[in-house]
C-alpha cells in the first residue's frame, strides 16, 4: 500500500498549514458558477442536433424521374373543364394527366361536394362549382412545365355561351406542393429536425386571384435543388429535392387563362450531414472546459493574493 501511495498525484496539505481567505472564497464562488454555466452549455450543445451544410456538384444519384406532388384548389373553375398538362424540353407532352391526379368537385365556398359524379360544364358553371386537383406527376430531370388549363376540354369550352365563360376564373390556392417521395421527406424531417434545410413545402397555403376583367396567365418559376442527407451515426444516405419559387401574373388576350409551373433543375447538390457526436469527445471537451476554468481562476486568485501581500509590505 505504501508503494501505491508514492504514486499519488493529488497530495493533500494539512489544514494546519492552509490559510483560507475572503478573496479566495469569492473566486471559488465565481469559478463554481462559471463551471455550472459552462457544464450545462456544453451538455446542451452535445444533446442538440448539429447539421453541417456544403455544396457539391450534382452526382445524379437519386431516381431517374422527378416526382412532383401537387394539391391545388380552383374555386371558380369546374372539374368538367380543368385539366393538368405537362411538357418538357425533350418534346414530351402529356394532356390531361388522369392516372395519378384526382379531381374533387367543390362548392362555391370551397367545400367538397357529397356527389362527386362529374356534372356537365354548363351546369357546373351555373352552380358556381370549383375543383381540387391532387396527386403527383413524374417528370424527366430536364427543364419543363406542368400547367392547369382548359386545353384538354377546349371543344366543350368553346361551345359555352359567353356569359357563362366570363364566370370562369383561375383563382387558386396551393394546398400542397413538394418534390420527391412524400414518405422520404417526412422521414428526413423527423431525423434531421425541422428547419430551413427540411422545409420541403415552403409555399403551402399561398393563394392568387384573377381580376374580374379579362383572362390571366399565372406563372410560377421553380428552381429545383437536388439535396443529399447523410446520417453520420447510421451511415444512411437519402436523396430528395428542395426548391424556391417566384411568381408572375400577366393579362392575356384569350378566352381563358392558365396556371403554369415552370421548373429547372440546378446542377449542384446541397449536402446536409447530421454529425455524430461521440461521448468521448464530449467528455474531453467538458474536462478541458472545467479544468481550464479552475486553472485560470486559480491563477487570477494567486496574482490577486500576491498583489495584496505586496500592498501590505509597501
Amino acid at each position: 500500500m505504501k508503494k501505491i501511495r508514492n504514486f499519488d498525484l493529488f497530495p493533500k496539505a494539512s489544514y494546519d498549514i492552509t490559510n483560507q481567505s475572503l478573496s479566495g472564497g469569492v473566486f471559488t464562488v465565481i469559478s463554481l458558477s462559471l463551471m455550472v454555466v459552462l457544464f450545462f452549455s456544453e451538455t446542451s450543445s452535445y444533446l442538440a442536433q448539429s447539421v453541417k451544410k456544403e455544396t457539391i456538384i450534382d452526382q445524379d444519384r437519386g431516381a431517374k424521374m422527378l416526382q412532383i406532388n401537387v394539391d391545388i384548389s380552383f374555386l371558380r373553375a369546374p372539374c368538367a373543364l380543368l385539366g393538368l398538362d405537362q411538357v418538357d424540353t425533350l418534346g414530351n407532352h402529356l394532356v390531361n394527366v388522369a392516372s395519378t391526379i384526382k379531381k374533387t368537385r367543390l362548392d362555391a365556398e370551397g367545400n367538397q361536394l357529397e356527389d362527386q359524379t362529374e356534372s356537365p360544364a354548363k351546369l357546373a358553371i351555373e352552380n358556381e362549382e370549383g375543383c381540387r386537383l391532387s396527386g403527383y406527376i413524374s417528370v424527366n430531370k430536364v427543364p419543363g412545365n406542368f400547367h392547369f388549363s382548359f386545353h384538354s376540354q377546349s371543344n366543350v369550352a368553346n361551345q359555352l355561351p359567353r356569359e357563362l365563360t366570363r364566370k370562369v376564373k383561375l383563382d387558386h390556392t396551393i394546398n400542397h406542393l413538394s418534390l420527391g417521395r412524400e414518405h422520404k421527406n417526412f422521414y428526413i424531417s423527423k431525423v434531421f429536425g425541422e428547419g430551413n434545410h427540411t422545409n420541403f413545402a415552403p409555399y403551402d397555403g399561398e393563394s392568387k386571384a384573377d381580376s374580374n376583367s379579362g383572362s390571366f396567365k399565372h406563372q410560377y418559376y421553380m428552381k429545383v435543388i437536388p439535396s443529399q442527407f447523410i446520417d453520420d451515426s447510421s451511415g444512411e444516405e437519402h436523396y430528395t429535392y428542395l426548391f424556391s419559387m417566384n411568381y408572375l401574373s400577366q393579362p392575356i388576350n384569350a378566352q381563358f387563362g392558365a396556371v403554369f409551373f415552370r421548373y429547372d433543375i440546378e446542377s449542384i447538390t446541397m449536402k446536409y450531414v447530421l454529425e455524430d457526436k461521440s461521448f468521448a469527445h464530449y467528455t474531453v471537451s467538458l474536462c478541458a472546459i472545467l479544468g481550464g476554468v479552475f486553472a485560470v481562476i486559480g491563477l487570477v486568485n494567486s496574482v490577486f493574493q500576491e498583489f495584496l501581500r505586496f500592498s501590505k509590505v509597501s
